[in-house]
């Protein structure tokens, strides 16, 4: 059984074979993507095995978590160093930053600074302007694919974290960036639906019909049954298929919980002195407990507004029709409904809504009144 939460790639990645060959022949084709789902929904792990494939095609990658960048002299130095890694030259890059003259000891590395000599302004006491350096980096990644013959793949995750760094310029030039690049294909994630919507869905957003949408959502069942089925037999733990679908039925799916739950329900049975599998309650329970703080704070931002606490309490203890069952005189619906959308909180399934939490469905049902 993996780590639950890290990124997974090759064989441990179960259900996105169907992910993977779209957005691979997309790539091929030359057609930048965005993919777009909430969190734990396995996006960076989708990208990780896209790279780990495309390298294995000779392909160069670089791969950018914008999400843990702090800032544009970051963001740019991160694009560089990665470039560089595609020919193992990444840790003279790091080295240039601090010893230029240590650094050029490689004279590969030496050679490459000579086509590239903005590089050297990642080391300088009076560094170019942040903007100069990440318009260099960008334009860093088609010129070095050229300059060795190879397709590129630059792949940013959590992309729409980039309005902390004053996403409308940086959005502008990596614009400008894609319209331009011949040997780069982008790839861009993003977790925050209401913002990665700006950016490439709405008819006013800067990458309006510049990109394919994917928008993930929770994996096959059958696939997930034949993954659980495989981990228990492989820690000789005998569990019968009514079992499994119980699971099943209440992670309809979800990647990070259907992991969670055999991860606890693995552990708890290895700690267990009858070696008995616990019941399906008292996993929930567990549960509960193990993602308490991540459940508390989710209610917390969502109670910020009145009408997103009603809406969301209805959906999550059933209700089938929101209008009809909710006084609409009192409430916004649909100002809700959409708020909750685009938070990634909830989505529409036939004509009424679900959230796509599975465990959080289950703290409001049992905490909320």
């Amino acid at each position: 059984m993996n780590q639950v939460g890290k990124p997974v790639y090759g064989n441990n990645l179960i259900g996105r074979d169907k992910e993977l060959r779209l957005i691979k022949e997309l790539i091929h084709a030359g057609q930048s993507i965005v993919i777009i789902a909430p969190r734990r929904m396995g996006k960076t792990s989708l990208m990780m095995e896209l790279i780990r494939q495309l390298n294995d095609e000779d392909y160069f990658t670089c791969n950018i978590d914008v999400f843990s960048t702090s800032n544009i002299a970051s963001l740019a130095h991160r694009i560089t160093e990665s470039v560089f890694a595609n020919n193992k030259l990444d840790k003279y890059f790091r080295q240039a930053v601090s010893n230029i003259t240590e650094a050029f000891k490689n004279l590969k590395f030496k050679s490459e600074i000579e086509d590239y000599s903005f590089i050297l302004e990642f080391n300088s006491k009076a560094k170019s302007a942040p903007f100069d350096l990440l318009e260099d980096s960008l334009n860093l990644i088609d010129s070095y694919a050229a300059k060795n013959k190879k397709k590129m793949l630059a792949a940013f995750d959590e992309f729409g974290d980039i309005n902390k760094l004053d996403g409308e310029h940086i959005v502008k030039l990596f614009r400008s960036v894609i319209q331009l690049q011949q040997n780069t294909t982008f790839l861009f994630s993003g977790s925050y639906e209401s913002v990665m919507s700006e950016l490439f869905v709405s008819k006013n957003a800067p990458f309006y019909r510049m990109t394919r949408i994917i928008e993930l959502g929770n994996i096959d069942s059958h696939d997930f049954e034949i993954y659980l089925q495989r981990v228990f037999i492989e820690n000789n733990i005998d569990i019968d298929s009514h079992r499994i679908l119980e699971i099943l039925n209440f992670t309809k799916g979800h990647p990070y919980y259907t992991q969670l739950y055999a991860q606890e329900l693995l552990i708890n049975y290895k700690l267990s002195n009858n070696k008995v599998l616990a019941s399906h309650e008292y996993m929930l329970q567990q549960l509960l407990i193990v993602e308490k703080s991540f459940l508390e704070s989710n209610w917390e931002d969502i109670t910020k507004k009145r009408e997103n606490k009603v809406i969301l309490t209805a959906i999550a203890k059933g209700a089938v029709n929101i209008y009809s069952e909710i006084d609409n005189k009192k409430i916004n619906i649909a100002r809700a409904i959409n708020s909750l959308k685009k938070q990634g909180m909830i989505h529409q399934k036939d004509t009424s809504y679900v959230l796509n939490d599975p465990l959080f469905n289950e703290w409001v049902v049992r905490n909320v009144s």
